[in-house]
């Protein structure tokens, strides 16, 4: 298995964690009320997953080489 298909795998978990978060997420901000337990850790998941699916892009784009300018006397 190689790189790319393991930091696929990991998108499709993080997106398959968010997106069944999200109706709980979203009803807790409809309702406003107090949040309980499985609200708590229903945010702290997708809390987990969007850090994950930034960590995932970031990583993708650090690993672009630089630009740089070449000058004359350095070709």
């Amino acid at each position: 298995m190689s790189d790319r298909d393991i930091q696929r795998e990991e998108r499709a978990i993080y997106l398959i964690i968010l997106a069944s978060i999200a109706p709980v997420v979203i009803a807790l901000v409809i309702d406003r009320g107090a949040v309980d337990s499985g609200g708590t850790l229903s945010l702290i998941l997708g809390s987990f997953g969007v850090v994950g699916l930034l960590a995932g892009l970031r990583a993708v784009q650090s690993r672009l080489p630089r630009a740089r300018a070449v000058s004359k006397r350095e070709r």
